[in-house]
């Protein structure tokens, strides 16, 4: 439409509106923890099954990098604008005139406006954990965040300069606010012709690195209880851009997020030193052994199976173990080196290493078997009241704090140091054993073997059974004569201090060649014999007894303990006398049945006690008895001889039979063994009075005298208990002493004649010489 100059002007027109682009993301698409053991790919424990206190976890959060609200709108419209046209007509004169005319001219813009903006950043992580320190940790982004949802803005969007001037209608010069995120244009501000580009979109976010929220080494600290415990958590977004919204921070729930279980292992896996080759017990039990006045050893490691969880298994527990520590029944020493602690029964003991080293005192009483208890509690067991929470050899239940175990041992005491000490063949053996023109004996002795009791070399020579060369100073002489009395002794250890305790010997007898029995390396070997005699018995002389019969046991020979020749000393018999609460010259004094030929029983009437502080460190604890460990410790004294008038004859030959038949016996016959010896072996059995069931101080007052009157009656029948050969038991490990003190098996006598013995020979008799005929030769001496 045209319009002339002059002619009214239109008004031009216009109008406006607006396209929206909005996005929202407030809530991110996942947000997720881990609570876990360090290092993280590498964990050592899994903590949703199981994480000792003292180690530490790592926290990683994930969730979206940034969360965001945005409103681009566009501006956009037209507008009318004059525009002014040149042109001529032709007055009604026919002349040409210039003029102008008028037209309505539409001019469209296009631009882009922030409407309103906010970005939010991670501020923090917040976990919250019993097992973590202060049962919580914040964990900031680290710094490779900074590069993350990062705003920059500028509010320019607008129209340019009004494009007409009347005669030229131009273009709108529009142009956009200026937007960039993270480094990227979203609106661009370039200013252009009637329309701007459309904007981009933020873009989507998406799950952050995994480094960006994690914290690693997190103690657990050591004194936590054991327990699964819920986690929590949150994620603190804040608005680091915000353009037009005044929106406040937004907090995001963690979820899921896992639990932690705490489980402190422990383990108990005890052993104990077996004194098995030490036990001399006649019937051992199937446990532990150990032995009175011996060392032993605890050993009570860190390590051992605790359970399948994840870094448990098999290994060493030490880290998580606050204290090991054992208790006996009876009392002890722990040594370190030469020092000794010294610890009362049913005291719990605190172990500083794998291995500890205890001795057994010798006033502990024998005992079947009981029980030793061990136990190794958790770093974390005290601060939790955990002591009484107990399982056996690991704490598998996480609700326990200490794991146990008990082992099973037997007390026995000790049957050693046999020996000879007086031999009363006189005069030739009066210089070996006493001193010069007197009773009082050198403490010389003929011992069974060159180790003492606990294996070790003491001596050199001078051992039984004596032959010919054993003399120290005769050199032809040594083999013993029938009708001489050997006296001897051992000593026990334990409980053999009641009245009815005894020591019994078996001899069985065998005969050897006086050339030997060795050849080479051909061994004969010994023959056993029954032995006959002619003798008095209750003042009947009998003949052809036979050793063993019922007629030999009633040839009992009688002992004193105060026998000047028995050389028992001032102090035995005031220990004895004190104990017992009788006076020196009443034990003295008694004589008592000892042996028949076939037997020996030496009853306690016998033995003094010499454990006068017999102690490791010489030193009686205060609250230990110094009766107790004085009586604690026996020597019996015991006498042997064989008949003066004795005879040999295989074993099992019925000589009653031969004598019935062939009109008697003069010991003239072939089958009577002659040139060689009698080797006697012993076996010795210590018998104690229910010595599983008495566990008192022993004997008061006459009670050592009376027997077991003092006990219940379950103890009046001694029974079995040690044995000095132990042979039902020695090929499985158990203690022969013989062999222990290392009798030796090999004998070269003064004639060059070899013998073989077996552990037990003790003695051994000439068949061609006795007391008998050195009277007949002699006459007294």
């Amino acid at each position: 439409m045209l319009y002339k100059k002059n002619s009214l002007k239109p008004k031009p027109d216009s109008h406006e509106d607006e396209d929206v682009i909005s996005a929202e993301k407030l809530t991110p698409a996942s947000t997720s923890a881990v609570i876990q053991s360090d290092r993280r790919d590498n964990e050592q424990f899994d903590s949703t099954q199981g994480i000792p206190t003292s180690e530490t976890q790592y926290v990683n959060v994930f969730t979206d990098s940034y969360l965001y609200k945005y409103r681009f709108v566009r501006k956009y419209g037209k507008k009318q604008f004059n525009h002014y046209i040149s042109c001529s007509h032709t007055d009604k004169h026919g002349k040409k005139l210039h003029d102008h005319d008028t037209e309505l001219v539409w001019r469209e813009y296009s631009y882009w406006k922030v409407d309103y903006l906010v970005v939010y950043r991670i501020y923090s992580a917040t976990v919250m954990n019993y097992s973590l320190p202060d049962e919580h940790v914040t964990i900031k982004p680290d710094a490779s965040y900074d590069n993350v949802g990062n705003v920059s803005f500028m509010a320019c969007g607008r129209i340019g300069i009004s494009p007409s001037d009347g005669w030229t209608v131009g273009q709108y010069i529009v142009m956009n606010d200026y937007l960039e995120f993270d480094g990227k244009i979203i609106m661009n501000a370039d200013p252009v012709e009637k329309k701007t580009p459309t904007p981009g979109r933020i873009p989507e976010s998406t799950q952050i690195d995994r480094d960006i929220l994690y914290q690693p080494d997190l103690l657990i600290e050591p004194e936590k209880s054991n327990g699964t415990f819920n986690s929590s958590g949150d994620v603190q977004f804040y608005p680091s851009f915000d353009y037009n919204t005044n929106i406040p921070d937004v907090d995001i729930e963690i979820n899921p997020i896992n639990d932690v279980v705490i489980h402190t292992p422990t383990v108990c896996y005890p052993t104990i030193t077996d004194a098995k080759e030490y036990t001399q017990l006649v019937s051992p039990g199937n446990c532990y052994h150990l032995v009175l006045d011996r060392y032993f050893t605890v050993n009570l490691p860190t390590s051992g199976y605790h359970s399948s969880l994840k870094g448990y298994g098999e290994r060493d527990y030490a880290k998580y173990i606050k204290s090991r520590e054992v208790k006996f029944p009876f009392e002890v020493y722990m040594c370190n080196g030469d020092d000794y602690t010294y610890y009362d029964a049913d005291t719990w003991i605190t172990l500083h290493e794998d291995s500890t080293k205890f001795y057994l005192p010798i006033w502990v009483n024998e005992t079947a078997a009981v029980g030793i208890d061990f136990r190794a509690r958790a770093i974390n067991c005290d601060a939790n009241d955990g002591l009484e929470m107990e399982e056996v050899c690991a704490n598998a239940d996480n609700t326990n704090y200490v794991a146990v175990d008990t082992k099973n041992a037997e007390v026995s005491g000790r049957l050693y140091n046999l020996n000879m000490y007086d031999y009363s063949d006189y005069p030739f053996w009066l210089d070996v054993f006493r001193k010069p023109k007197s009773l009082e004996l050198k403490r010389f002795a003929y011992h069974v073997g060159f180790n003492n009791q606990n294996g070790e070399k003491v001596r050199s020579a001078f051992t039984l059974p004596t032959v010919d060369g054993s003399h120290p100073y005769m050199r032809n002489l040594g083999v013993l004569k029938p009708g001489y009395t050997s006296r001897m002794s051992l000593i026990t250890i334990g409980n053999i201090y009641h009245g009815t305790d005894y020591v019994k010997i078996y001899p069985t007898f065998y005969f050897v060649s006086n050339k030997g029995n060795v050849n080479g390396s051909d061994i004969t070997k010994l023959e056993e014999v029954d032995l006959y005699y002619n003798g008095t018995i209750n003042g009947k002389y009998r003949n052809v007894v036979k050793v063993g019969s019922d007629l030999d046991k009633q040839n009992v020979k009688k002992m004193m303990l105060g026998n000047p020749y028995t050389g028992v000393t001032d102090e035995e018999f005031n220990q004895k006398a004190k104990i017992a609460g009788l006076k020196p010259k009443d034990i003295r004094s008694t004589t008592y049945d000892v042996y028949t030929y076939g037997e020996i029983t030496i009853p306690s009437r016998m033995s003094t006690y010499i454990g006068m502080d017999c102690t490791p460190d010489g030193v009686i604890p205060d609250g230990v008895d110094p009766d107790r460990v004085t009586k604690s410790k026996q020597k019996w004294y015991f006498e042997y001889s064989l008949p003066s008038d004795v005879h040999a004859v295989k074993k099992g030959f019925d000589v009653t039979k031969y004598a019935h038949e062939n009109g008697g016996i003069d010991y003239k016959e072939d089958f009577w063994k002659k040139d060689g010896y009698i080797v006697v072996n012993f076996e010795i059995v210590t018998f104690e009075a229910g010595f599983e069931s008495v566990q008192g101080d022993g004997d008061t007052g006459m009670g050592w005298m009376e027997g077991a009157e003092i006990f219940d009656k379950e103890s009046e029948t001694p029974i079995p208990h040690l044995t000095y050969t132990n042979r039902q038991n020695v090929d499985y490990g158990y203690c022969s002493m013989y062999k222990m003190e290392d009798q030796p098996l090999r004998k070269i006598d003064w004639h060059k004649a070899q013998y073989a013995f077996r552990y037990g020979d003790v003695l051994m008799y000439s068949l061609d010489g006795s007391a008998k005929k050195d009277y007949r030769s002699y006459g007294t001496h």
